[in-house]
Protein backbone atom coordinates (compact mmCIF):
# COMPACT_ATOMS: atom_id res chain seq x y z
CA UNK A 1 0.00 0.00 0.00
CA UNK A 2 1.56 3.36 -1.13
CA UNK A 3 1.78 5.96 1.11
CA UNK A 4 -1.06 8.09 0.11
CA UNK A 5 -3.35 4.94 -0.05
CA UNK A 6 -2.42 4.59 3.87
CA UNK A 7 -2.93 8.56 4.52
CA UNK A 8 -6.26 8.24 2.62
CA UNK A 9 -7.56 5.08 4.70
CA UNK A 10 -6.00 6.60 8.18
CA UNK A 11 -8.47 9.34 7.20
CA UNK A 12 -11.52 6.73 6.48
CA UNK A 13 -10.42 5.65 10.07
CA UNK A 14 -10.63 9.15 11.73
CA UNK A 15 -13.98 10.35 10.34
CA UNK A 16 -15.53 6.89 11.46
CA UNK A 17 -14.33 6.99 14.86
CA UNK A 18 -15.09 10.92 14.95
CA UNK A 19 -18.83 10.10 14.02
CA UNK A 20 -18.95 8.03 17.26
CA UNK A 21 -17.75 11.03 19.21
CA UNK A 22 -20.22 13.43 17.45
CA UNK A 23 -22.74 11.35 18.17
CA UNK A 24 -21.97 11.40 21.93
CA UNK A 25 -21.29 15.21 21.63
CA UNK A 26 -24.76 16.33 20.31
CA UNK A 27 -26.25 14.22 23.10
CA UNK A 28 -24.36 15.96 25.66
CA UNK A 29 -24.59 19.55 24.30
CA UNK A 30 -28.53 18.39 24.35
CA UNK A 31 -28.14 17.98 27.68
CA UNK A 32 -26.50 21.15 28.17
CA UNK A 33 -29.03 22.90 26.55
CA UNK A 34 -32.47 21.87 27.93
CA UNK A 35 -30.44 22.17 31.61
CA UNK A 36 -30.17 18.98 32.44
CA UNK A 37 -26.61 19.43 32.80
CA UNK A 38 -24.51 22.09 33.98
CA UNK A 39 -21.41 22.82 32.31
CA UNK A 40 -19.08 25.78 33.41
CA UNK A 41 -16.77 27.87 30.77
CA UNK A 42 -13.82 25.88 31.17
CA UNK A 43 -15.69 23.13 30.08
CA UNK A 44 -17.03 24.65 27.30
CA UNK A 45 -14.12 26.09 26.21
CA UNK A 46 -12.42 22.91 26.28
CA UNK A 47 -14.78 21.02 24.48
CA UNK A 48 -15.28 23.64 21.65
CA UNK A 49 -12.26 23.29 21.26
CA UNK A 50 -11.77 19.69 21.26
CA UNK A 51 -15.13 19.68 18.65
CA UNK A 52 -12.38 22.13 16.25
CA UNK A 53 -10.14 19.43 16.68
CA UNK A 54 -11.72 16.58 15.53
CA UNK A 55 -13.38 18.73 12.41
CA UNK A 56 -9.78 19.03 11.21
CA UNK A 57 -9.05 15.08 11.60
CA UNK A 58 -6.26 15.53 14.59
CA UNK A 59 -5.35 12.57 15.73
CA UNK A 60 -4.65 13.37 19.16
CA UNK A 61 -8.42 14.71 19.30
CA UNK A 62 -10.18 12.01 18.22
CA UNK A 63 -8.09 9.45 20.66
CA UNK A 64 -8.74 11.40 23.65
CA UNK A 65 -11.89 11.53 24.28
CA UNK A 66 -13.11 13.86 26.80
CA UNK A 67 -14.38 12.47 30.32
CA UNK A 68 -18.00 14.32 30.19
CA UNK A 69 -18.55 12.51 26.76
CA UNK A 70 -17.80 8.61 27.88
CA UNK A 71 -21.39 8.15 29.72
CA UNK A 72 -22.97 9.14 26.10
CA UNK A 73 -20.38 6.52 23.73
Amino acid sequence: MSVLERAKHTQEVLRKERAKLFKAFDIYKQNVAYGLIQEDEETHNRLTSWYQLCLELNYDAINTCPSELERYL
